[in-house]
């Protein structure tokens, strides 16, 4: 009963659902969840994770083996909106809530649920880069990304501590003078930037987009990262023709997700994306496309369907992405179900633990990007 009740608020309280015609999937990639957006895996588990039901909505945790999914509301918090939630290494949870995405306070969540969130009072604009082997936190206010630390007292009470500003957007105009590619002829970036992951295994770099205009005079963004031991950084995609925005990141260490717009019709301000594989090598070459949404469009309209959020499993083995639309008005990153990618069955070989090989990919169906393009 308890399930169906779940079950029940969950379709009462969502307004997206997945349309992609499912016979359009490949074998390797099945709708998960009909409704939802913004997946986290559980940092242990390939079997479980979190999602949101829409935009400023409520949290839930899903079972896959078993179809189970629950409310994982805190205490008290029956009129709060949620806008980004991540699973904290110890199974906790990190959530924003507040009344608009833009103004929305990192709370940390206790995975009993048997005591309000905790809100820290710091206000992360977009999403957070949550440490899966760590403490540490990044998020941004706009021209600033800022870093913490999660930690707990001996009576369980969590504090954010170590708060500094690592990155400036008008400090990194300036370092971007002296790094090769950058300036004249290269993304004139905005006035904003978001952490995005901690590279793994070490987490000791801090993957983040740098949004602005490409060479092409359209909105843009480039991946980065900063290394937290050296204060380096580095353009990491050297791609200042595309959009490429990091998504989850590979446990490898040596991959990222990112939403892309290559091999898609132009589009403006990342209308038209879908999701690929990204070695993290600074050469912008081997892209490996994934998703295949962008080919199509919905059944009389112009609005074309896009992949987006992508978080890849902690065995490497799995990722899970939403169901976008392109050329609405929705809140940015608004998801319609999330589907499940299952890299063996793509024919990709996993190692498990480490992340995935791809030199088995077929270069023809994944139009993979030669090298030197």
């Amino acid at each position: 009963m308890k399930i169906t009740l779940i079950l029940l608020m969950l379709s009462v309280t969502l307004v997206f659902s997945a349309e992609f015609p499912k016979d359009k999937l490949p074998a390797h990639i099945i709708l998960e969840q009909e409704t939802g957006e913004r997946p986290d895996w559980h940092p242990t588990s390939s079997d479980k994770y979190i999602f949101l039901d829409k935009p400023g909505g409520k949290p839930f945790e899903k079972t896959i083996s078993t179809g189970e999914v629950r409310s994982i509301l805190p205490p008290d918090c029956n009129n709060c909106r949620l806008w980004r939630i991540y699973y904290l290494k110890n199974g906790d949870y990190l959530m924003t809530i507040g009344p608009s995405r833009d103004s929305a306070t990192i709370h940390i969540v206790d995975k009993d649920l048997d005591k309000p969130a905790w809100n820290t009072g710091v206000i992360a604009h977009e999403g957070v880069a949550v440490s899966r082997h760590t403490w540490q936190l990044a998020w941004t206010n706009g021209p600033d990304i800022h870093y913490g630390e999660i930690a707990y007292g001996n009576d369980g009470v969590p504090t954010l501590e170590i708060i500094r500003v690592i990155l400036n957007v008008d400090e990194l105009k300036v370092r971007d003078q002296n790094i090769p590619g950058e300036g004249a002829g290269a993304t004139q970036y905005l006035h904003y930037h978001e952490p995005q992951n901690w590279r793994p295994p070490q987490d000791r770099e801090l993957i983040f987009s740098r949004y602005g205009t490409s060479i092409t005079g359209k909105y843009s963004a480039e991946v980065w990262t900063w290394n937290m031991d050296t204060d380096e950084i580095k353009n990491i995609s050297n791609r200042h023709a595309y959009y490429d925005e990091p998504e989850g990141v590979f446990p490898d260490g040596q991959h990222t997700l990112v939403e892309c717009d290559m091999y898609l019709p132009v589009s403006q301000h990342a209308q038209i994306l879908d999701l690929y594989m990204m070695p993290l090598d600074s050469t912008g070459n081997r892209m490996v496309r994934l998703t295949y949404f962008g080919d199509y469009k919905m059944p009389n309209s112009d609005i074309t369907y896009k992949a987006n959020q992508g978080v890849i499993s902690e065995d490497g083995k799995y990722m899970l992405f939403g169901e976008g639309r392109s050329n609405t008005n929705d809140q940015p990153g608004t998801g319609y179900g999330i589907y499940l990618f299952d890299f063996e069955a793509a024919g990709i070989n996993v190692n498990p633990g480490v992340g995935v090989d791809t030199s088995k990919i077929d270069p023809v169906r994944s139009n993979s990007l030669p090298e030197g393009h």
